[in-house]
């Protein structure tokens, strides 16, 4: 799935985005994706809507590695990874236990209820 939002619009709105803000650019059920195949869809998504200024991914290699095979066509387009992710990943990697995973896991849950709570609260 890659979703997207006009620069112009992202820029105008004075608040957090919200789901509802992203328009679908591309959709394309796979049981698993390659960096290949996803930097494909950015190809084909950025021949729909035109380059893109950033690609936003959780960090996962297939995503960090079709970004960067996609930034040497396209060197404007910045890769940006989301704090939720980064936080996730920190705290694996900073505890490194399998019997902490779980109490890592619902603090992420947490996190994310209280930050959609937020967004979709915050629409002045």
């Amino acid at each position: 799935l890659i979703v997207g939002i006009r620069l112009s619009v992202w820029q105008q709105l004075e608040r957090p985005l919200i789901h509802q803000d992203l328009s679908v650019v591309a959709l394309e059920p796979a049981e698993l994706s390659t960096a290949e195949q996803v930097r494909v869809e950015y190809e084909k998504g950025a021949q729909r809507t035109g380059t893109p200024r950033a690609i936003l991914s959780d960090g996962a290699r297939n995503l960090q590695r079709a970004t960067d095979d996609f930034r040497s066509q396209h060197p404007k387009t910045s890769p940006l990874s989301d704090i939720k992710h980064n936080e996730e990943r920190l705290w694996f990697q900073k505890c490194d236990r399998p019997d902490l995973q779980p109490q890592v896991e619902r603090r992420v849950r947490e996190y994310n209820r209280a930050n959609t709570t937020a967004n979709t609260t915050n629409t002045n």
